[in-house]
């Protein structure tokens, strides 16, 4: 697996602003039944539109890792760009 060098500074910009507090893990996350990607961001379509369905076609088409497509696509649909849009 290749590593990128390339820094998305989107991401980066505001970590001086994020807590100090030491936050507890995430556990017992195994234990939670499968839900698709699609399910799980039904509640969000009135919110997002045609901009989540296309947005997570493409994270499910640049979906890598070591990860199952919809956890791969989680995380690229979490990073991507989103256009503001106001309801």
């Amino acid at each position: 697996m290749e590593t990128s060098t390339v820094i998305n500074y989107r991401l980066v910009d505001d970590i001086g602003n994020e807590p100090k507090q030491i936050l507890k893990p995430i556990t017992d996350y195994k234990r939670e039944s499968f839900v698709s990607l699609e399910e799980i961001c039904k509640s969000l379509e009135d919110i997002l539109d045609h901009e989540l369905k296309r947005n997570i076609i493409i994270a499910k088409m640049n979906s890598e890792y070591d990860l199952t497509q919809d956890e791969s696509a989680s995380i690229h649909l979490y990073s991507m760009k989103w256009n503001i849009c106001k309801n």
